[in-house]
Parts: structure tokens; sequence; C-alpha cells
């Protein structure tokens, strides 16, 4: 049986990526964020200490902005830090147009076995707000967010982080995603952490995610998880446009609806 690896960059290679994508950082961030700004998401990874957690803000068309990156210390098996997430989730922010805007929607990994029932304790009652715990499943071929049938209370998001990750690989290095100056070397040398691996198994190719030595890789993660929470909800630019001109903070909507843009749909 015979192997070819094909890589989709090389670690030397991810190195100027890092360099170029930290190049290209501008002063923007969740204070002072572009007019262009319509929603805000947020993807938070859950560690054995700590919850992170990225915001991204989104244009009409489409365009990602990573505006921070910030980090709740503590067990998530302790209430503590689950109420400071709350916190960051519950802020609205200034517009520069004249109003205020607040997180549309979020979501929490819950695919470590140990911290599950924590995560779906935060999400539960706050399914209103759009905050939903998320279970990633490989494979590049998934959709990329669909939702399983309802146990206990919660609307559980299956995330296909493969295909997810390979569209924010995509347009990483374009005008479609931005970056505040806010993030750092290290946020970026963990948001180029991982490559595609392509391998020919009886002439079969199979891709998958690997992580490059020495690197972790929760800024990734956390922008595959904000990226995904961009899909669960519509959109309307012109409507959130007027609201954000007024010094009321945007309306969601009562009922999730899915966007149809990550999937091309």
């Amino acid at each position: 049986m015979r192997h070819l690896l094909l890589l989709a960059f090389e670690p030397a290679e991810a190195a100027d990526l890092d360099a170029d994508l930290l190049a290209r950082a501008e002063p923007i961030s969740l204070a002072t964020m572009p007019p262009e700004v319509l929603a805000l998401t947020a993807g938070v990874d859950v560690q054995g200490d700590r919850l992170e957690m990225t915001s991204i803000g989104w244009t009409a068309d489409g365009a990602a902005l990573v505006l921070a990156h910030e980090i709740a210390w503590g067990s998530p098996l302790d209430a503590a830090v689950w109420i400071e997430l709350d916190d960051l989730l519950l802020r609205r922010f200034r517009h520069p147009n004249g109003g205020q805007i607040g997180y549309d929607a979020a979501l929490v990994d819950s695919g470590d076995g140990g911290t599950t029932d924590a995560v779906y304790a935060f999400c539960r009652p706050r399914i209103g707000r759009r905050i939903f715990a998320l279970k990633g499943m490989a494979g590049f071929k998934r959709s990329t967010v669909t939702v399983s049938p309802q146990k206990s209370g919660i609307r559980l998001q299956i995330v296909g982080v493969d295909a997810v990750k390979a569209q924010i690989i995509a347009r990483a290095p374009t005008p479609q995603m931005r970056y505040s100056d806010t993030l750092g070397p290290e946020w970026f040398a963990q948001f180029t952490a991982e490559r595609i691996q392509v391998k020919y198994s009886r002439g079969v190719p199979v891709k998958q995610f690997v992580r490059i030595s020495g690197r972790r890789a929760e800024a990734l993660d956390c922008v595959t998880y904000a990226f995904a929470a961009r899909q669960v909800f519509h959109l309307d630019a012109d409507r959130r446009g007027s609201e954000l001109a007024t010094a009321s903070a945007p309306q969601k909507a009562a009922m999730v609806s899915r966007s149809k843009w990550l999937s091309g749909g």
C-alpha cells in the first residue's frame, strides 16, 4: 500500500503566514470597530483552567473582522468562570454610526466529556440569546452546521470543523478577513497552527487537519466556532444598518434562522 502526503503549507510557510497576517493587523477592536461591522459573534473554547473567546465582527458582504481574543481564567467546573463569560457576552458596544451593538450568537465547545454538563448548564437557559453548545465533527464533506435533536432543552450545534477551517484558511490572507492589532504574535501562531494533510490510500485521497508540532491551536478553534456561529442567524443588513444609526441596541429575532452564506447556499 503506497501513501503520498501533500501538505497545504509547511511549518516554515506557516511562520511566513504568521508574519504576513500580523503585518496586516489594524487598530480595530471591540471598542473601536469600523462602521461597516453589522453583526457580532463569539466562539468559546473550553480548557481545563480557562475559557477562551474570540469575537468576530461581520460586514454586509460577509467579511470577518477578528476584533478580540479574551480569556476567562478558572475551572469550567466552577460557577465563577461562567459568570465571567456571561458578563462578556452581555456587553454592548458603542457603534461608530451612533447606536449600540451586542453579540448576535455564540457557540461554546462541549466536546470535552469532562466539562460537557457544565457547558450545557450554561447554554441551556441562554438559547434565547442564541448561545449554543457545539460539538465538532471531523470530515470535509460534513455540513458546516446542523442541529442535533433536542435533548434536555439543548439545541446542540454539530459543527463540521474541517469544512469551516478550510474556508477560514482560504480566506485568512485575503481582504475578507481582517485582524485587530490587539491580538499579538502568539495569537497568530495559534491561528495558523494546523495544516491540511492529504493521504492517498489505494488511490483514494483522504484529507485531514494536523497540528504543527509545538503549537497550540485555541485561536484557530475559537475562530472556527465564531465562524459557525454566524450561520445560526439571518442578518438583514439594511435593517441592522438602520438600528445601528439609533441610540438603541439592535433587536434580535425571536426565532433562530440559519444563514446560508457559509455553506454557499
